[in-house]
């Protein structure tokens, strides 16, 4: 949603989003979401990285006065859209911040590389039925010759794919949050499940939700 229009969507005294760019380092890019209030008071803000179009969380944080209002909430939703493709990294967080990462509600998005890491989860479990049924003709005292062939070409076929899928996702998990706009029911997350601080000690970064 573009300023102009969050300006009209908005009521009298409601703060509105602005979005900005505070440095560009090391094919980094660093970003902050604020909250503004119409007399230009910033409510509550974002910080946040991108790298190789990855969002990265630095820190949230909202005045202790405009708390349990659902602006962070806000923020993360207009981060979400403007990556709508892509799974925010929260990076490593404490046990606080990842119930705060848990209680916002997601859908998972099939990534393109779904079908190869079904195809290689079908094809490692025929290996392991082959490998019992060569077990059973050992045990039987039958020639396993032909079996064991199959085998080996079966076991080429799965390093080659496992090899190509080594980073590969069969899902993304996308923040399922209203648009930023009016905070709503559903797009609020309930105060009691996030009115903690989060400390993300490897960025040595302060989280604060709303």
């Amino acid at each position: 949603m573009s300023m102009k229009s969050e300006e009209q969507a908005r009521p009298f005294g409601a703060p509105g989003l602005r979005h900005g760019v505070r440095a560009f380092h090391h094919g980094q890019m660093d970003c902050t979401i604020e909250l503004v209030s119409p007399n230009g008071e910033v409510q509550a803000h974002l910080h946040y990285s991108v790298y190789d179009d990855v969002p990265h969380i630095q820190m949230i944080q909202v005045l202790p006065c405009q708390r349990r209002r659902g602006y962070a909430t806000r923020m993360l939703a207009d981060l979400q859209a403007r990556h709508p493709e892509q799974e925010i990294n929260w990076g490593t967080t404490t046990t606080a911040g990842e119930a705060l990462r848990r209680a916002l509600p997601r859908r998972e998005v099939p990534t393109p590389e779904a079908t190869g890491l079904a195809r290689l989860a079908r094809l490692r479990g025929r290996l392991a039925v082959m490998e019992q049924e060569i077990e059973h003709l050992r045990r039987s005292g039958r020639n396993a010759s032909g079996a064991r062939r199959a085998l080996y070409c079966l076991e080429a076929r799965v390093e080659e794919l496992a090899w190509q899928l080594e980073d590969a996702r069969p899902s993304l998990s996308l923040l399922d949050l209203t648009p930023p706009g009016l905070p709503t029911p559903e797009a609020s997350i309930s105060a009691q499940r996030h009115s903690f601080p989060i400390d993300l000690t490897d960025r040595h970064d302060t989280l604060e939700q709303a």
